[in-house]
């Protein structure tokens, strides 16, 4: 099963749905540094470093 992540931070969240079959694909945070390490934390997942709520600047 595929998952979408908002506002997880870096991802700690996503080690445990791992365990239960969600492989995370797409995720979200607002915070750059948070971006950043959860880029890291997960190289296979596309990382968006946007807010969500401004709907003129977001690329989704």
């Amino acid at each position: 099963m595929k998952g979408l992540s908002l506002f997880f931070g870096v991802g700690i969240g996503e080690t445990y749905l791992s365990q239960f079959g969600i492989k995370i694909v797409v995720a979200n945070e607002i915070v750059e540094k948070r971006a950043n390490l959860y880029r890291k934390l997960y190289p296979n997942c596309n990382m968006i470093c946007e807010d969500i709520t401004d709907y003129r600047r977001c690329c989704f």
